[in-house]
């Protein structure tokens, strides 16, 4: 059976993992186009880049590199959709909603999902932007965590949780004679 594997959007923020270390951390500085280099614990580094070229041109060159892995980062956010009617088409409302998002944070939009059952909408979704700084914003109560659209549609913005939730029922019911 073959798989469509979806290929992901490229964004501003690559995730470095050095392999080798041996490799000097200090000679990322030197890429074009980089606006932050963040290090963080397990020989990981989060660079940030000014512009989606500058940020695939250093992908590319650091793919060639056998002392690193590299990939793109993304910064997934759930949110909940209040003011949307029989009459609301997928398309006008994510045109909408990502046009907010990207002017209102800075960031750019690389997925957006609105959640829907059959037919209707559940009111609900995920949108993927490619900084760190825009998910912040988004999560922020006093910035954008309760959101306005329009004069119609708003909602909340929630961390989104990879993991499935835990089962409550420790204990189940059985027949013990």
């Amino acid at each position: 059976m073959d798989r469509k594997v979806k290929e992901r959007q490229a964004g501003r923020t690559l995730v470095v993992k050095v392999n080798d270390n041996s490799f000097d951390v200090s000679s990322l500085n030197s890429l074009t186009g980089l606006k932050q280099l963040n290090e963080v614990k397990n020989n990981t580094v989060f660079l940030t880049f000014n512009d989606l070229s500058s940020s695939t041109g250093a992908f590319e060159s650091l793919q060639t590199n056998k002392s690193l892995s590299c990939r793109y980062c993304y910064y997934r956010v759930f949110f909940k959709l209040n003011g949307l009617t029989e009459s609301s088409t997928y398309k006008d409302v994510r045109d909408t909603h990502v046009s907010w998002v990207e002017e209102n944070t800075g960031g750019k939009v690389l997925e957006y999902n609105l959640y829907k059952n059959r037919d209707s909408f559940l009111n609900c979704g995920d949108l993927v932007v490619d900084l760190k700084s825009s998910l912040d914003l988004l999560l922020s109560l006093e910035n954008f965590k309760n959101y306005k659209l329009d004069g119609v549609l708003g909602g909340t913005y929630y961390r989104f949780n990879k993991r499935p939730r835990r089962n409550t029922n420790y204990h189940q019911s059985s027949n013990v004679e």
